[in-house]
């Protein structure tokens, strides 16, 4: 909301304020690649980096180029499918367990951004054009999001049972092994109580 109110109330355009808010996503990931340790202040701080440079970049795209919400979202979908793709064909690898190295963060970060920016625009193109409305494309997307939830919840019940925490879980390989900690930890609590 931030970014889509910057470039309509400055008169500077979407372009000028996705550059703007650019160079804060730029720099929140350049913190948060050089952090030693998991912050979660500067995790979620990049995610909003994320989601305001990604609002006013799908109102760019689906607005200011003329081209509307199909050419936007297809601009967009095709800018995911790329940093997907050099991810895995620079890395061997697009899995979330082997965001280890700086390189490797910054595919995580441009992905994360240009998805949530498809999702903005995807959000507005359903309320627009389908006279739904924000509320009611909000109420379609998250049933969306709910059945996702559960169709994960019920198919994988046993791995969530083992050692091992799902990476969608910890994007942060120090976060993630504090989780398995916790998990253990938390399961020799567990094993304590049922003695008593």
């Amino acid at each position: 909301m931030a970014g889509r109110n910057h470039g309509r109330s400055n008169g500077t355009g979407y372009l000028i304020g996705t550059a703007i808010f650019g160079v804060l996503f730029t720099a929140a990931v350049l913190v948060q690649i050089r952090a030693k340790t998991f912050h979660p202040f500067l995790y979620w701080l990049t995610i909003v980096a994320t989601t305001t440079v990604g609002t006013t970049l799908a109102d760019y795209c689906t607005r200011s180029l003329g081209i509307g919400y199909t050419g936007g979202s297809t601009i967009l979908l095709i800018c995911v499918m790329a940093s997907l793709l050099i991810w895995r064909w620079s890395t061997g690898s697009i899995s979330i367990e082997t965001v280890n190295t700086p390189k490797i963060e910054v595919f995580y970060w441009v992905t994360i951004m240009f998805s949530q920016t498809l999702g903005t625009a995807l959000g507005d193109w359903v309320a627009d054009t389908n006279e739904m409305g924000y509320l009611g494309a909000a109420a379609d997307f998250g049933g969306l999001l709910l059945l996702t939830a559960l169709l994960y919840y019920f198919t994988t019940r046993d791995v969530l049972a083992s050692k091992d925490v799902p990476a969608a879980f910890a994007p942060n390989r120090n976060f993630r092994d504090e989780l398995i900690r916790l998990r253990l930890s938390n399961g020799a609590v567990q094993r304590r109580r049922r003695r008593r």
